[in-house]
């Protein structure tokens, strides 16, 4: 019993290995086709849906709603040209139209400038940098006379047309040496020789009804820069504004 089993033994293993049925590595070369099709397939999928343009827009990736949009042309701020740059210096040579520095005409300036360098007469140019600050809103009685609105406390709102960009009256006379408004507006380039007006005015405040709209600027010299400026509107009533010009 002993002998026989173990001559058994040694004759199994003796043999090869044992193939598996046709049957059984076909299905296995079968499944194994199929598996790697998949993948291969889902990849191609996978990849060409990453490629698909969005729905957002043809080829544009879609906005993130978390990130500001910035805008395409950002506003760019004017630079002073060089003669504006001088309106403060300590030295002031010859030609200038005022300043206390100007040693050809030293006088004190409203609008805080030391130097008005060229004559008085050159033209301000509308290419030129300008901030418009108000001084006053000139209304005038029953009887033709001026009022000073810093003595009868009348509110009044400068607002470029058709904007909420405002000065206000009774804010430009808190200044001591001379009403002018603290904060200003800005001349778009060209306004200044313009022809049609760039400003109204509202009373009681820039939400008031408008009761006058200025005139289109006249040419003005660098003169005015170290008194003021003045221009006329078509109200009856509010006869001029009086303001100043600062460089930005």
């Amino acid at each position: 019993m002993t002998g026989t089993g173990s001559a058994k033994e040694a004759g199994d293993t003796q043999r090869g290995p044992r193939v598996p049925p046709f049957g059984v590595v076909a299905a296995a070369l079968l499944c194994g086709i199929v598996l790697v099709g998949g993948v291969t397939i889902g990849g191609y999928l996978s990849t060409l849906s990453a490629q698909r343009p969005s729905s957002h827009g043809s080829g544009s990736p879609a906005p993130d709603a978390t990130q500001p949009q910035l805008p395409s042309t950002p506003p760019t701020i004017a630079t002073p040209t060089e003669w504006q740059t001088r309106l403060q210096s300590a030295s002031c040579a010859s030609p200038c139209a005022g300043g206390l520095a100007c040693t050809q005409k030293p006088t004190p300036c409203t609008s805080g400038f030391s130097c008005v360098p060229g004559l008085g007469s050159s033209e301000l140019e509308g290419t030129e940098p300008w901030v418009f600050h108000l001084s006053a809103v000139v209304e005038t009685d029953t009887t033709g006379v001026e009022l000073d609105p810093c003595t009868t406390r009348r509110e009044y709102a400068v607002c470029r047309v058709g904007t909420s960009e405002c000065l206000s009256q009774q804010a430009a006379c808190q200044r001591p040496n001379g009403a002018m408004s603290p904060n200003g507006i800005a001349l778009f380039n060209g306004e200044l020789v313009s022809s049609t007006g760039v400003f109204e005015v509202h009373e009681g405040g820039p939400s008031g009804p408008v009761v006058a709209t200025t005139r289109a600027f006249p040419r003005y010299g660098r003169g005015a820069l170290c008194r003021g400026f003045g221009i006329g509107t078509n109200s009856a009533r509010i006869k001029r504004l009086t303001f100043f010009l600062l460089p930005p």
